[in-house]
């Protein structure tokens, strides 16, 4: 997606179809201008800055909400690495 520069984005949100919806996140009222559509036929909506929402959730929020996610399955494969390396060696000690 292309950066528009503010004043563009404010013209669309008078043109077209602007709306302010509340982020199911943070709760913020804040504003979602209709940017066009998906190539499923879903609307597509972005903030002031251009940065695309994900469904009732603000940009912001989003990129909080995917780095803690990240974070949470990196760590679970660390677990899973670490166990099945334990079991390894167990196996390998019950051989001898």
């Amino acid at each position: 997606m292309s950066t528009m520069s503010k004043s563009v984005l404010r013209r669309l949100a008078i043109m077209q179809e602007a709306n302010v919806k509340e982020c199911k996140v943070c709760k913020e009222r804040k504003l979602r201008i209709l940017y066009g559509k998906f190539p499923s036929m879903n609307n597509k909506y972005v903030d002031e800055g251009g940065a695309l929402w994900s469904g009732r959730i603000c940009p912001p929020c989003n990129q909080v909400r995917i780095k803690t996610k990240m974070q949470q399955i990196r760590a679970g494969r660390k677990i899973k690495i670490s166990q099945t390396e334990a079991e390894v060696i167990l196996t390998e000690q019950e051989k001898k």
